[in-house]
């Protein structure tokens, strides 16, 4: 049998559907503490099409001191899925009490190949009541090498940042590199509360940190810490204790300025004392020093007595010691032998030319008394004698010349001068020697 059968066919077609919302929109408000910090609000978004959209978000800019901005917002979401994303403000300091202080348009768009849809929301902030300090160390001096002991003060500044009086509590620590109180560390401040800071205002605390002989060398962290209701504010330097340490006496009780200044008085005084002594002190040296021992006692040494005294090698109780070369021996030598006279100037033969002369005495000399038994005269040999200007002519003679006699002056130790006989010596021997400065 044929059977008859009748076929319905139905084409279903599914179109691309894109959409994005924010489902949450009561949570359009964020309120922001006057503190310097990012406040923070999550808000959800929801893909309500049927495709993968690839995200893109954008906001609005703030009033000038404002800081506002997304947090790592997801960049694509999957059909009919939701997701957050974080978006932070930071408020200026000082910003008083105000509700929607600011407004703030959040966008977000979707896209998927040429097709987009873009959702909005509006963000409204809101600045509530703050208590809010900062805190700055005053001329940003040192806290290194403080003295153990000892006691170092600074001061650090607090001013009210916030929107409200300022009421806090102040406390100081001594803190390690792991956030750990270091033992041996002494501290205080002052004064340790405020109370009624108007904002914008300052005020000086002083912070004094005082380390024990057994504090551990090394850097350390000074926190200063600002409790509030709203919460603390902290600030920290870098200070260290010296490495020395006191080891008692005299030294270790005075402070380092007052034991340098002792010491240098003491110093001053040794020397003094010592220049005092020495300009005082009288060395007697006469020379025997340079002699060994027992030199002049000792017969057998007599022979060596020159070698003994320049001998200048190591010996017992001598003043010198070392070598001397052959040139410094010929120099004490040269220096210990007295130069010989220097040799007279020659005088010519005959009359000297600047002297005066008076005639030839008459008559025979005067005759010296003679002992008992008669030397022997004195024989010279014959000379050849010429003397002029005495008259118009020239008068030679040969005599022999007895010994001379008490008038003739004294002869010079080299004897007659060079050119001279012994008549000439008689008559003119005066005038040499005074004009030899020897009379």
């Amino acid at each position: 049998d044929q059977v008859n059968q009748k076929v319905n066919s139905t084409t279903l077609i599914v179109s691309d559907d894109i959409g994005l919302s924010f489902p949450d929109v009561s949570n359009n408000v964020l309120e922001v503490s006057v503190d310097g910090e990012w406040n923070l609000i999550t808000i959800v978004v929801e893909n309500t099409g049927n495709s993968l959209l690839n995200l893109n978000w954008s906001n609005a800019l703030p009033d000038d001191g404002w800081q506002a901005g997304f947090f790592n917002p997801p960049t694509s979401l999957h059909a009919g899925k939701v997701t957050e994303f974080t978006f932070g403000v930071i408020s200026p300091l000082q910003e008083p009490i105000a509700s929607a202080a600011q407004n703030i348009l959040l966008s977000v768009n979707g896209s998927t190949g040429n097709r987009s849809v873009e959702t909005i929301m509006q963000l409204q902030v809101d600045i509530i009541a703050s208590q809010f300090s900062s805190i700055i160390k005053e001329n940003n001096e040192s806290a290194l090498g403080i003295i153990r002991d000892s006691t170092l003060e600074r001061s650090i500044i607090i001013t009210n940042q916030g929107n409200q009086p300022l009421e806090s509590t102040l406390r100081v620590e001594i803190l390690d590199s792991d956030g750990n109180v270091v033992p041996g560390w002494t501290t205080s401040i002052s004064p340790a509360s405020i109370s009624g800071l108007a904002v914008g205002s300052s005020t000086t605390v002083v912070i004094g940190m005082t380390p024990g002989q057994d504090v551990k060398d090394g850097l350390v962290d000074v926190a200063i810490t600002v409790e509030t209701n709203d919460g603390n504010v902290s600030y920290s330097f870098e200070a260290s204790a010296d490495m020395t340490r006191s080891q008692g006496g005299l030294f270790g009780a005075l402070p380092l300025w007052a034991a340098s200044s002792v010491l240098g008085a003491i110093v001053l005084v040794i020397g003094i004392v010592a220049i005092r002594i020495k300009r005082t002190a009288k060395i007697s040296f006469d020379g025997d020093e340079l002699t060994t021992p027992d030199i002049f006692s000792n017969p057998t040494h007599m022979s060596n007595r020159r070698d003994e005294v320049l001998n200048i090698g190591v010996k017992v109780d001598e003043l010198t010691s070392g070598t001397v070369n052959d040139a410094e021996i010929a120099a004490a030598l040269a220096q210990s032998i007295t130069p010989l006279p220097a040799l007279p100037a020659a005088v010519p033969k005959g009359r000297p030319p600047a002297a005066e002369f008076s005639a030839p005495p008459a008559g025979s000399p005067p005759q010296k008394e003679f002992i008992s038994q008669e030397p022997t005269p004195q024989q010279v040999p014959i000379q050849h004698i010429t003397i002029t200007n005495i008259s118009d002519s020239s008068i030679v003679s040969d005599a022999i010349v007895n010994a001379e006699t008490p008038s003739t002056p004294q002869l010079p130790a080299g004897g007659l001068p060079p050119g001279w006989t012994m008549e000439q010596w008689q008559h003119y021997g005066h005038q040499w020697l005074s004009q030899q400065g020897q009379q």
